[in-house]
């Protein structure tokens, strides 16, 4: 909905970000938030505590994370694939305002993310049982890249065609954000399986702060990118960008998720050591060692 508030059109037919009506729209979105966030805490039962007998030192856990092979190497395509993923949302914008100048598309471009969560959830218990998390998510981010790479060899002209091929893209990367947690909840028992320490709290806690900072730093690079290839700001809508700059704007769109999603697929087939058959290990000795605990 939001792009048919704070975007208006020129009389060229180019698309306007009205500065006020965004400012409007921000403090509406937080306000909504904010009642949501009180509505969740409020409704929130926190009904199982453990207690921990002995207390870690922070040397030994810090070294734990270290030398936890499946926390990295997940950190690390995690990152990758946040970048990815929030330069595309960026850049979506400018794609369907700048160089398709259709706010229309653009508003159904935003719903994909949520609209194919919702999709494809249904599936997603299923498709990890049967083929594993690490093996669904690995293809799917393949898949993604190789699409990307064909809308920018393809060069397409026509908004709706474009927003039809980046529903299968979304498709794709949107696998990665719903089993996201559940890859969490795989890491922590793999960590108790390794070290035998039980650290739920403080594997979460790295792993939000690694999204925060992949999120904000890729928020300044998508800035400076737009700077590298030449755009032109304008608040009037009287600025017409180059063709260079435009083609610069459809490179952008395409290849660094297309890289991005190549490299995070990469590290989750050859470094990330949680596949299926690794979890079926894990979860055997840690159902022997709860027992004895016990």
């Amino acid at each position: 909905m939001i792009p048919y508030i704070v975007y208006t059109t020129a009389k060229d037919g180019s698309q306007i970000l009205s500065g006020d009506r965004l400012f409007l729209c921000s403090i509406g979105c937080v306000v909504i938030a904010m009642i949501c966030y009180t509505i969740m805490y409020t409704l929130t039962t926190e009904r199982v505590l453990v207690e921990h007998k002995d207390r870690v030192k922070a040397s030994t856990l810090v070294a734990s994370l270290f030398k936890d092979k499946a926390l990295i190497s997940f950190l690390v395509a995690e990152l990758v694939i946040v970048c990815s993923t929030s330069f595309t949302s960026f850049l979506t914008t400018y794609l369907f305002t700048v160089y398709y100048h259709s706010k229309e598309a653009l508003s159904i471009a935003l719903l994909f993310n949520y609209a194919e969560a919702i999709l494809l959830s249904p599936f997603a218990k299923f498709l990890s049982k049967r083929f594993g998390k690490k093996e669904v998510v690995s293809i799917s981010l393949f898949a993604a890249s190789a699409i990307y790479l064909v809308i920018y060899l393809v060069k397409v002209s026509s908004p709706w065609i474009y927003l039809v091929l980046s529903f299968f893209t979304a498709l794709c990367f949107s696998m990665f954000n719903i089993m996201v947690w559940a890859f969490m909840t795989d890491i922590i028992d793999y960590h108790q399986f390794s070290t035998g320490l039980r650290e739920d709290g403080t594997i979460f806690s790295v792993n939000m702060f690694g999204r925060k900072m992949a999120q904000t730093a890729m928020g300044i690079l998508s800035g400076l990118s737009l700077t590298y290839i030449g755009y032109q700001a304008s608040s009037t809508g009287s600025t017409m960008q180059s063709q260079s700059v435009l083609d610069g704007l459809y490179t952008l769109a395409t290849m660094v998720p297309c890289v991005l999603m190549l490299v995070g697929a990469l590290i989750l087939t050859f470094w990330f050591p949680l596949s299926k058959k690794k979890l079926s290990e894990v979860a055997a000795k840690l159902k022997v060692l709860n027992k004895s605990e016990s």
